[in-house]
This record gives structure tokens, C-alpha cells and sequence, in this order.
């Protein structure tokens, strides 16, 4: 083969292996131009919103990528009127940054706020990266009519809750002056069918401070405790406190022992002034 021929097919190859680069880096790793093109800024879950005393908004936890049932749930959740939607964690199966991107697309569709709180599954890999890129914090709080909400970021299995974030609660609690107090975590506490390794607190470290999360919200008028993890929906009390389980957004469903196996779901909540209720929405 003459000299040329060799050099040209040797660059041929270059342009080859380098668009195949490109093209694999725009999908995995979509550029900031792109991104404002098929999406728009969520909120970030530190603001403060008070207007009307009567509305309605919806929880739901582990999507795990699947898209066809998530859009289903943040669609009905529209099609009730909420004023926003609690995410509580697992959107993604492995934390991937094409997940995020995929899922952030998909929650841009719809008006109204959305709220992610970070689960296990979020923080594979570089996960926790890609969770603070797309979404900002990962704990705040803010007043909704006569309500107090308050997101928490106890989805490190073995870390547990730091320190500064129960700090940080305590002193959030301490300064409210509202009737009602919603908690959303990623990992249930008080789950009174398992141990605590059985439902995501794997040290000693995770269980002592899910403890003094638990020591913090009874010395406050905390209503209700809404968590994730656990694909399926229960609703039950844990000294004072209820709490109510919900992961049905997507993530393969399974039975808790003792309790029938549940549907495809969503929380629907409705406040009026200091009173409320909640309800579980089929997804089907």
C-alpha cells in the first residue's frame, strides 16, 4: 500500500474514533446549551413559598428510571390540581448522569414544582455529582400556607444524617411557628416489620443517628413523617409519629410481610387550613 494511502486511511480512522467519542460524550454528558433547550430550572428546595391555606400536593418515591410509570404519576398528579410534588429519592436505578439528565427532562414538562430528595440508588458512582449539578441542595425547608415542610438527606446507608444537617433541623423546627410539619426522607424510620439493616441503616453509625433524627421530630409537632425506600405503600404510627411509606413510582414492586402486595401509587394530600388528609392514587 503506497505511503498516501496508509496516512489517509490512518486519518480516516481518527475521524472515526473521534466522532464515535463525541457522539457518545452528547449522550451520556449533554451540554449546558442542550439542557436549556429540552429543560428548565427546578427549584431549589431552600425558598420560601406562603399563599392560600387550602391546596393539595403529592408524594412519590423510587422511580428508578422508569420513565412510562413516572410520567404517568406526575401526570394524574396534575390532572388533581397539586400545588407541587414531593419526589423522595431513587430516581435513578445506578446515579448515572444520563438518568438525571433523562429524569429532569421528563419533570420540566410539567408547570408545577417538583422537589427530589436523594436516595440510595442516587448515590452510586458519581451520583451525588450529578444530584447537586441538576438539582441543587439536597435539604431545606419551606411554608406552604399554614404548612412547614421540611426535605432531609438520610439516603447514605452507612453515614447516616451528618450531624450539621440534625443541627440544622433542630434549629429549623425550633424557629417554626406554623401548625402543620411535613418530614420527607429517603429511608423510613421506626419501620415495625424489620430491622433497621433490613430497611437501609447497614452501621451503627446510620442507626445512632437515625435515633437522633427520631429524638429531634418528637420534641416538636411534627404531623406526619413521609419516606421511601421500600417499594410499596404503608401507612403506621412509630412513638407519636406517623409515618407513611411510599415508593410506588416505577421501581419493581414487591410484598412487605403480612401486608398485600401493592399497586403502582402516589400520595395525594389535601390541606385545608390546619387540617388535612392523604389518600393513595393508583397508578395503572
Amino acid at each position: 500500500m503506497p505511503k498516501i494511502a496508509k496516512i489517509l486511511l490512518v486519518l480516516v480512522l481518527l475521524l472515526i474514533i473521534g466522532a464515535a467519542f463525541v457522539i457518545t460524550w452528547r449522550i451520556y454528558f449533554p451540554q449546558k446549551e442542550e439542557q436549556g433547550k429540552t429543560s428548565q430550572i427546578l427549584p431549589q428546595i431552600k425558598t420560601n413559598r406562603q399563599s392560600e391555606d387550602n391546596f393539595k400536593f403529592a408524594v412519590c418515591g423510587d422511580p428508578h428510571s422508569n420513565w412510562t410509570v413516572y410520567q404517568k404519576v406526575l401526570k394524574s398528579a396534575e390532572q388533581k390540581g397539586i400545588k407541587f410534588l414531593v419526589n423522595l429519592g431513587d430516581l435513578t436505578r445506578v446515579g448515572a448522569g444520563s438518568e438525571y439528565y433523562e429524569g429532569k427532562k421528563i419533570m420540566a414538562e410539567f408547570d408545577y414544582p417538583i422537589y427530589l430528595l436523594m436516595g440510595g440508588h442516587d448515590l452510586v458512582g458519581q451520583g451525588e455529582k450529578w444530584y447537586h449539578k441538576y438539582f441543587g441542595e439536597d435539604y431545606g425547608s419551606f411554608n406552604q400556607g399554614k404548612a412547614h415542610f421540611i426535605f432531609l438527606n438520610n439516603a447514605d446507608q452507612k453515614l447516616g444524617i451528618p450531624q450539621e444537617q440534625l443541627k440544622w433541623l433542630d434549629s429549623d423546627l425550633a424557629q417554626n411557628d406554623l401548625p402543620l410539619v411535613f418530614v420527607f426522607l429517603h429511608q423510613p424510620i421506626g419501620f415495625p416489620y424489620a430491622s433497621p439493616k433490613t430497611v437501609g441503616y447497614l452501621t451503627t453509625q446510620s442507626q445512632e443517628s437515625a435515633q437522633d433524627l427520631i429524638g429531634i421530630l418528637k420534641r416538636y409537632p411534627v404531623k406526619t413523617v413521609f419516606a421511601g425506600h421500600l417499594h410499596t405503600y404503608l401507612p403506621y404510627e412509630f412513638e407519636g409519629i406517623s409515618v407513611i411509606i411510599t415508593g410506588g413510582a416505577g421501581g419493581p414492586l414487591y410484598q412487605v410481610p403480612f401486608l398485600e402486595e401493592t399497586p403502582f401509587h402516589y400520595v395525594l394530600v389535601n390541606v385545608e387550613g390546619e387540617q388535612f388528609d392523604s389518600e393513595m392514587v393508583e397508578i395503572k
